[in-house]
């Protein structure tokens, strides 16, 4: 949320762009594009919602569980377990300080939910969109192109063809001022992620290996739900942003895809500036050096798990 504020100008620019795609003329089938695409990027909003307060409740059930036996004890300071690990200059392990700090513990945990959920969810609404917007940028393209021969259409272009190519240059930029925008946030998740995802899976393996296993059954099912919930969260990452890769991929090829050898040799030679700005597709990044998709995906699950087997490793010999 802090990255957003400082970049408050820049999701200005994004937002007046969305509404102004929004509110734009087009047809019925561009715009069930946008309605489709607006839907999807609400489900996948829902489901990082849905997931971050899943595993905060986790974390609540598991620490009510715990603390079942310290309630009905009757000593006045007792073992208790913190919602979130934490330090105080003051003694907290009794009734009501315990319950109060624990409240305010998870209501902090709520409020940070909501902005990392959020700032996830707010991703996945612009990834969407401009899916949309590349994919309406296609179909125009083929309209244009492959009914060339329609005279009205003929007559008009030039002038269709340069609104296609500022539209293709204003999506490109919009997705520049995300890519800006983001990559500083990304690079830090990508770090959290290769290290959590490493450490959630030693201490799975410790729990499942130890003696009295059954006693911790409610630290390995949050476990399994916070690994669930990290895998998840980077895996929709890596989704949206190679499906916006792909698109501006997609994009290039149309111009091989249409009538291009029906029209006049001078027009066919324009499609030349779209092949040439398709080349290089939109790539979302962290840290500028690191590119968000599916092959990255891949590369931080076998990282972690080369830090997993080596943990593995020096605890056995150990």
């Amino acid at each position: 949320m802090v990255v957003l504020y400082c970049n408050k100008k820049k999701m200005s620019t994004i937002y007046d762009n969305m509404m102004a795609n929004w509110k734009s003329k087009k047809s019925n089938e561009e715009l069930d594009i946008m309605i489709k695409s607006g839907r999807k990027g609400k489900q996948f909003s829902l489901i990082c919602l849905i997931m971050g307060h899943v595993t905060i409740t986790a974390r609540l059930v598991q620490c009510i569980f715990e603390n079942l036996p310290n309630w009905n004890s009757p000593v006045h300071l007792r073992n208790f377990t913190l919602y979130v690990d934490a330090y105080f200059p003051f003694r907290w392990n009794y009734s009501p300080t315990f319950e109060i700090i624990c409240c305010l513990q998870y209501i902090g945990t709520v409020c940070g939910t909501i902005a990392y959920t959020g700032t996830d969810s707010f991703f996945s609404q612009l990834s969407f969109h401009y899916t949309a917007q590349y994919h309406i940028l296609r179909l125009r393209l083929l309209h244009l192109i492959n009914n060339f021969n329609n005279a009205k259409i003929k007559s008009k272009f030039n002038e269709k063809f340069n609104n296609i190519i500022n539209f293709h240059h204003q999506i490109n930029s919009c997705i520049e001022i995300i890519e800006s925008t983001f990559h500083l946030m990304f690079l830090v998740q990508l770090l959290a992620c290769t290290f959590q995802i490493c450490l959630q899976a030693y201490f799975f393996i410790l729990f499942i290996t130890h003696e009295n296993h059954s006693s911790m059954i409610s630290e390995i099912l949050f476990i399994v739900v916070f690994f669930m919930y990290i895998i998840g969260n980077f895996y929709i990452y890596c989704y949206l942003t190679e499906m916006l890769q792909m698109e501006s991929y997609a994009f290039a090829d149309t111009a091989y895809e249409t009538e291009w050898f029906n029209l006049p040799s001078q027009k066919a030679k324009s499609l030349l500036l779209l092949m040439r700005s398709g080349n290089k597709p939109v790539q979302i990044t962290a840290g500028k050096f690191v590119v968000f998709n599916f092959q990255l995906f891949g590369s931080i699950i076998k990282t972690s798990m080369g830090y997993l087997s080596f943990l593995i490793t020096m605890r056995k010999s150990n």
